[in-house]
């Protein structure tokens, strides 16, 4: 009997409130005393470890005050008689004598410790463990190195001890114990001089508790020296030894107790097993798939109330198997990602066994609101064909109250499902499955009468429209992320990962067809400018644009891209060995002619070109990403010689991109190193022939390079978005050198300096310029400011209120390169400028071409007119600046003058000059 009973889970549950009965008093009884004695022989050994801690303490104390009148009774000697160290000092290895020179670094406190006869105490660093004391009158130190396992080692000590540093690193530790890490001490401190703390200990691959206590000895005004951590401890096991014979009577007593408590409960429960054992074998059948089980004879208490229960599960587990099961399946198509003509074969081939009807069928929606019938027959659905009921579609709704619909196929507005089922069919239930608030199928039950169990039809019902649903949805969202992961939100044309795959799969096919593929990288230039004057939603506008031209007006079987701000990128493939140059630059030619015809963008006619890079399938570009580059550097260089065209890449062009990457690569350096430096052109004063002032021009003074010119490096700052950097740069250095040339006693001199255009909008130009003639202690109008033709014309608000202000500041504004840009008169009297400058142009041939004679005499006679005061650039000859000053020009600048300098050099010329001719010795 007692195999049947351990069976049994009521016998068990017997069996263990007997035990439980039995136990719980005496093992509660037990338990509390057992931690009560344990808590007091812990408590015990606790209060020991800290006597003996702080004793060990002391003792270390006495041991280092001993030495220590032992070092200053020696410097002492030596100090008297001259005599050198004692080779074999008691409890030190040895003594040194310092000279001033050798000393060691020592902290002010320390040294003024030193400094009142005192000893210095190391144990910790490069000294440590040692004692450091002065020879009195003498400007020598006496160093003796402490033994460092004689100092610690102490016979009477506890068998387990540590001493431990102010910065918490372990000096000494007997064997097989181990001190705290440095981030636990603080805590364990607590602004305490001693404690107790359970410590583990692992040695030899097992953890070993101990009990720790910790004595903190301070020093400080003794030897200078934080102090030391003296920390006691013993085993933990050793400490409850005494509880082991109270283990062994207390585990005594448990078995006793359960032996008796398991013979009363078999006693108790022999008479429940038999009905029990034939309800335990119906389950057993169950729930290996006899769904047909009953159980018989099971008596009218309340095992015969369960068995009876159990009978109605078994018959109704018939039905719910069969449904559990479709929809498992149902689930697994959807997490599989099955399409959803599979997902419905799969409904209609287990419905009629899941959900008891007369017959069933499904009608898919199309995108016309079309619906196509399928039926349930055997284990596939049979498509019967079209139906359409509007009337039904109208009560339909996915906020309805009631998810489902039931119809009579007797009434006149339902009859039109009447053609899909046998006459004795009466009622349908209808369950609609919704996909973003569109109806996306019907899954239809039909009855000769309405069921008994209506409500869990209906839970069944909605159960599998609910999947079907979510099986849509996941289609519906998965081809929404593809779309999202490989294509341009702005401009819905391919990102870069579908254009990657494109070019990849094009490359295969172009190597064995034995055909060409090229690309085609397109940057909008001056697009910068379009954002800037017309806001960011005017440039993405101009960029749909761009999108919809560029993709009309290329084949079928090519892809345009966009990788990303203003730059697309065309994948022309099939392209035949031989003609795909002639090809290509046709093009590319169109594709301009296309994009600089005019747009209405934000209500404004705008015209943009772009700069087109051309690379070539060769043995150079294997993949995406080497072609990429090569088309890159292709259009870069098409940028740069002439922007609005078009070039094919060559090995030179790629020379010249890697010499640009490095030179950009060195002047990110150059900034944080400080490499750059402003040289100054000095600027002539005709009439009183003398330097009036001097233009700021940058260098760059690379290490690697040599002095480069701005002309190297300007135009890759402004594509690093460096330049506002470089003008706030020269601005300060600018000014910062006026004020130092003052400081030398030098005439008041002027400088210029070019400013960004994009500091005029962007930059808070104003409080730049006023804090750095305060700092300097400036005269507003010794500060001149260039800037170009293209700023003199914005027509923005921050442009002309940026130059009004410095006006108002008397803050010199010079048109620099005039006649080079717009050149129309009409801004002379729009912009706030008093200076002009004649662009060098108009010098080169000034002396050979009268019509270049007219033209700059009469620019000079209407400046004049107009009070401006006139800079020509460029004079390089004796000639050319005679017929300047007869033209009456105000100043010259150029070669004849000097060349730009530095600022040392520049003071070198000033110091040089001669009056009354302008030329320099």
């Amino acid at each position: 009997m007692a195999q049947p009973l351990l069976n049994s889970g009521i016998g068990r549950r017997l069996l263990l409130s007997f035990m439980l009965a039995a136990l719980l008093p005496m093992g509660v009884v037990a338990l509390v005393a057992y931690f009560q004695v344990g808590g007091m022989l812990v408590d015990v050994k606790y209060h020991r470890l800290q006597q003996d801690s702080r004793s060990l303490g002391m003792s270390f104390v006495e041991s280092l005050n001993w030495r220590a009148d032992d070092l200053q009774r020696e410097a002492a000697r030596l100090a008297q008689t001259g005599a050198t160290a004692n080779p074999r000092p008691v409890g030190f290895l040895n003594y040194h004598v310092l000279e001033n020179p050798s000393w060691p670094a020592l902290t002010r406190e320390q040294a003024h410790h030193l400094s009142k006869g005192g000893t210095l105490l190391f144990l910790e660093g490069k000294l440590a463990p040692s004692m450091l004391t002065a020879l009195p009158k003498t400007q020598r130190l006496l160093w003796g190195q402490l033994d460092k396992h004689n100092l610690w080692r102490n016979e009477e000590a506890p068998e387990h001890y540590c001493v431990v540093s102010a910065d918490f690193q372990p000096v000494y530790c007997t064997p097989g114990l181990v001190s705290p890490s440095a981030e636990a001490w603080p805590q364990l401190l607590d602004q305490r001089n001693g404690g107790v703390f359970p410590w583990r200990v692992r040695q030899d691959g097992s953890d070993g508790d101990y009990l720790a206590a910790f004595w903190q000895a301070r020093l400080q005004a003794a030897y200078a020296h934080p102090g030391i951590i003296v920390m006691v401890a013993d085993s933990r096991q050793a400490v409850l030894k005494g509880l082991e014979r109270f283990q062994q009577v207390f585990s005594a007593i448990v078995v006793a107790t359960i032996a008796l408590a398991f013979l009363l409960a078999v006693n108790q429960i022999r008479r429940q097993m038999r009905p029990l054992e034939r309800l335990t074998e119906s389950t057993r059948r169950l729930a290996n798939g006899d769904l047909g089980v009953t159980v018989q004879d099971a008596g009218k208490d309340e095992f015969g109330s369960l068995a009876h229960a159990f009978n109605q599960m078994s018959g109704n587990l018939r039905y719910k198997f069969h449904m559990l099961q479709m929809l498992a399946e149902l689930d697994r198509a959807i997490l599989g990602a099955s399409g959803m003509d599979d997902l419905v074969q799969l409904v209609l081939g287990h419905i009629r066994q899941a959900i008891p009807c007369g017959s069933a069928g499904l009608i898919r929606i199309g995108a016309n609101d079309a619906g196509t019938f399928m039926v349930a027959l055997g284990e596939r659905g049979k498509t019967l064909g079209a139906v359409s009921c509007p009337g039904i579609r109208e009560r339909l709704s996915p906020d309805a109250e009631q998810p489902w619909l039931q119809l009579q196929l007797d009434t006149p507005s339902d009859n039109c499902l009447r053609p899909l089922f046998d006459a004795p069919l009466k009622e349908v239930l209808l369950f609609p499955s919704w996909v973003n608030g569109r109806l996306d199928s019907l899954l239809i039950l039909a009855y000769e009468k309405r069921p008994d169990d209506f409500a869990d039809i209906v839970a069944a019902g909605l159960s599998v429209a609910d999947r079907l649903s979510v099986a849509a949805s996941n289609l519906v969202w998965e081809e929404k992320l593809y779309h999202q992961a490989h294509y341009d939100a702005l401009t819905d044309l391919p990102n870069r990962v579908l254009l990657r795959d494109r070019v990849e799969q094009a490359l295969v096919r172009a190597e064995r067809e034995h055909i060409s593929v090229a690309l085609l990288l397109l940057d909008m230039d001056n697009f910068k400018q379009v954002n800037d004057s017309l806001g960011h939603a005017a440039g993405d506008a101009l960029l749909i644009e761009c999108a919809r031209r560029l993709k009309s007006n290329i084949r079928q079987s090519d892809t345009v891209a966009r990788l990303g701000g203003d730059e697309f990128i065309l994948l022309v493939s099939e392209l035949t060995p031989g003609s795909e140059s002639d090809k290509l630059e046709s093009l590319a030619r169109k594709l301009n002619e296309v994009l600089t015809m005019p747009m209405l963008i934000a209500g404004r006619q705008v015209t943009i070109s772009a700069s087109i890079g051309i690379a070539l399938h060769s043995d150079e570009a294997e993949n995406f990403e080497n072609l990429l580059r090569m088309a890159d550097a292709a259009m870069y260089e098409a940028k740069l010689q002439q922007p609005g065209g078009f070039r094919f890449y060559s090995a030179n062009i790629n020379e010249k991109a890697q010499a640009r990457f490095e030179l950009a690569q060195d002047l990110r350096e150059a900034i944080s190193r400080q490499e750059f430096l402003l040289y100054y052109q000095p600027k002539f004063e005709l009439a009183g022939r003398r330097i009036v002032g001097a233009e700021a021009l940058a260098r760059w003074n690379s290490p690697k390079h040599g002095l480069v010119a701005p002309g190297l490096f300007i135009h890759l700052l402004d594509e690093m978005g460096l330049t506002d950097w470089l003008s706030d740069w020269v601005l300060k250095t600018a000014c910062a050198q006026m004020a130092a040339w003052d400081r030398l006693g030098l005439p008041p001199l002027s400088v210029s300096v070019n400013i960004s255009p994009a500091q005029f909008q962007f930059g808070n130009l104003l409080e730049k310029v006023r804090s750095a003639l305060d700092v300097n202690g400036l005269a507003p109008q010794r500060l001149e400011i260039e800037i170009l033709e293209t700023t003199a014309v914005d027509h923005s608000s921050e442009v002309r209120d940026t130059l009004a202000g410095l006006r108002e500041m008397n803050v010199n504004i010079a048109l620099d390169d005039f006649g080079t840009g717009y050149s129309s008169l009409v801004y002379l009297t729009q912009v706030p400028a008093n200076i002009l400058k004649l662009d060098r142009a108009f010098i080169i041939n000034l002396v050979s071409d009268t019509r270049q004679q007219a033209i700059v005499e009469h620019i000079i006679a209407l400046a004049k007119v107009l009070n401006f005061c006139i800079v020509a650039e460029g004079v390089e000859e004796v000639v050319q600046m005679d017929l300047l000053a007869a033209m009456h020009c105000d100043v010259i600048q150029g070669y004849l003058i000097s060349r730009p300098v530095p600022p040392d050099d520049f003071v070198h010329l000033l110091k040089k000059h001669v009056p009354g001719n302008g030329l320099m010795q």
